[in-house]
């Protein structure tokens, strides 16, 4: 194992690895320039435009990638008591994802899932801590650019988590985990260096806090470095193609290439340069019609004072009063390039081919059915990269903290897993579709065109169109539900019963005579009921057929029903 028994040691390690991705870090803040819209080109006096294009595209992704996810097991094949099981195993799960997001906002942070979603589709990268231990589950997303991960053929080996706390965070943190105390703890930021490291003899930690070891090396109890980090987007290679350009040459301007800078990367690099020429073209062009409607003017004056000053030409309905030889004029400007205005627009095309395109957005209307199935290939293929990564995330998770819950190390909840059932027959599979805008209702339309007898389940239909509602199976029940409850016969019996109910209350009181007027009403109800059952035919060959009304009068629904409601065809309750 891996010594680490002083905080000089664990800061050099986490440092080390920190290095290996310095270049990846400034790239992340670059996209984050670009994402939050920095005007580079700003001078004094000068025009200039930032396009909201990047914003607009981060915000119309993270809306598509972060719905209401339902989270399932697939239980096809499975039976009743195993089916059973995984709802058991579902609903404890999303009940952890809803507590999680109410402790998210409770930090001051958004949503777990906007959150998470947020920052991989802004900086290329995804980080979280998931583990079960006895009494939580843990899904804690850190920022990317404060993790620095080491792979080897194998899987993970290192992660370094280095970031800065506050002074008051810093003892709670101290007390939480009872490490001792500082000397001194000045009332600043303190940086935190957390390094996790896969060795021969198992998983082991160590944290330092400034420059003091609060938590020494030590086996944690983890097959694997609970930690899931990795890259979305981005180029394939991981360094044996940057070896071979390393080996021919450098990139203009004299810094090395470095596959760990594009293994993953921001949704919008692949539009980075573009947003940047695309600005620089419409200040050009903003800074020449300011100039047309602000001309530079020019004089002629023969005598000491000047005709024009700043002051006087901004001011509405100005005067300037000239002597004999004076006069005054403006420069001309040259007109608007039309190579400039068809440049423009080029770059508008270019950035729709790397983004989502424009009728998304509702800028295009009445799309034809072909041109709508379009736009939403066009829109899957952008985000799938980040899409298909989101599933997989969010799969381990569920799926380390059902492993945690069978194998009893979450002690907060104890789930017998059925003899017959082996746990890996029972793991989560998240999927989820973009749901693109008028894309699935234009699909439908076409495929009852072409195939007018094509149907799908209710339960299918629930998920598509409603992906929120958790228990398809369960909503539908309830509308079976409500429609018994509005049937003619439902409505009877519930009148027998209040009509039940009123009649023994007035014997408790004494008044037996109206009692007995709500008795033989409520037998009269029961009388129409049964002879409504009985117009419906006599039986066949003295056989009763399927569905057919029994010899008490009574289908078996409205019995059922009856009975369900203590009602007997007799008339007593």
């Amino acid at each position: 194992m891996a010594v680490y028994t002083k905080h000089s040691q664990v800061i050099a390690r986490c440092t080390q690895l920190k290095q290996l991705w310095a270049k990846r870090d400034r790239k992340i803040a670059q996209w984050y320039d670009t994402l939050s819209l920095v005007d580079e080109l700003e001078q004094q006096h000068m025009e200039s435009v930032v396009v909201n294009d990047p914003r607009t595209f981060y915000n119309t992704a993270l809306h598509l990638l972060a719905p209401n996810i339902p989270h399932r097991i697939p239980v096809q094949g499975l039976d009743k008591e195993s089916i059973a099981w995984a709802s058991t195993i579902e609903r404890s799960v999303t009940s952890t994802w809803r507590g999680l997001d109410r402790e998210y906002r409770r930090r001051g942070r958004k949503s777990w899932m906007e959150y998470t979603v947020g920052l991989l589709i802004a900086t290329g990268w995804y980080a979280v801590l998931c583990m079960a231990t006895k009494d939580k589950l843990i899904a804690e997303t850190w920022n990317p650019i404060e993790v620095y991960p080491d792979w080897d053929g194998e899987g993970l080996t290192s992660v370094a988590h280095v970031f800065g706390i506050g002074a008051t965070q810093a003892r709670r943190l101290f007390q939480r985990h009872n490490w001792p105390f500082p000397s001194v703890l000045h009332n600043k930021d303190l940086t935190v260096y957390d390094l996790w490291e896969q060795t021969d003899e198992g998983v082991i930690n160590a944290t330092v806090i400034e420059n003091q070891l609060v938590k020494p090396a030590r086996k944690e109890p983890f097959e694997e470095i609970p930690i899931f980090v990795g890259p979305a987007g981005g180029l394939p290679d991981d360094g044996p193609i940057n070896a071979k350009r390393r080996a021919t040459g450098q990139r203009a301007g004299g810094s090395r290439v470095d596959w760990r800078e594009s293994v993953g990367q921001s949704i919008l690099a692949t539009n980075e340069g573009i947003y940047k020429n695309y600005n620089r073209s419409v200040t050009f062009l903003q800074q020449i019609l300011r100039d047309t409607a602000q001309p530079k003017y020019w004089e002629k004056s023969r005598g000491a004072n000047t005709i024009l000053s700043t002051e006087d030409l901004e001011k509405r309905g100005a005067i300037f009063r000239m002597g004999e030889g004076d006069d005054l004029g403006t420069i001309s400007m040259p007109g608007i390039p039309v190579e400039l205005t068809s440049l423009i627009g080029s770059y508008e095309q270019m950035i729709q081919r790397g983004a989502l395109p424009n009728a998304l957005s509702g800028q295009v209307q009445n799309i034809p059915l072909g041109l709508m199935s379009q736009v939403a290939a066009a829109a899957v293929q952008v985000l799938g990269l980040y899409h298909k990564t989101t599933m997989g995330l969010l799969t381990d998770i569920d799926n380390t903290w059902v492993k945690g819950v069978t194998s009893g190390v979450f002690e907060s909840e104890s789930l017998i897993v059925p003899g017959d059932l082996a746990v890996d027959d029972i793991l989560f599979d998240i999927s989820y579709p973009i749901s693109i805008p008028g894309d699935l209702i234009q699909r439908a339309t076409v495929t009852r065109m072409i195939a007018p007898g094509a149907r799908i389940s209710n339960t299918t239909a629930l998920d598509l169109f409603f992906p929120e509602i958790d228990d398809p199976q369960q909503e539908q029940a309830q509308a079976r539900s409500d429609d018994a409850q509005t049937s003619p016969v439902f409505a009877m019996l519930t009148l027998i019963s209040a009509l039940r109910e009123e009649s023994q209350l007035l014997r408790k009181s004494g008044n037996n005579e109206d009692a007995d007027l709500l008795d033989q009403a409520g037998l009269a109800l029961i009388g129409q009921i049964m002879g409504q059952q009985q117009q419906q035919g006599p039986p066949t060959n003295g056989q009763r057929p399927p569905g057919e009304v029994p010899a008490s009068g009574l289908d078996p629904a409205t019995q059922a029903m009856m009975a369900l409601m203590n009602i007997s065809p007799e008339g007593q309750q």
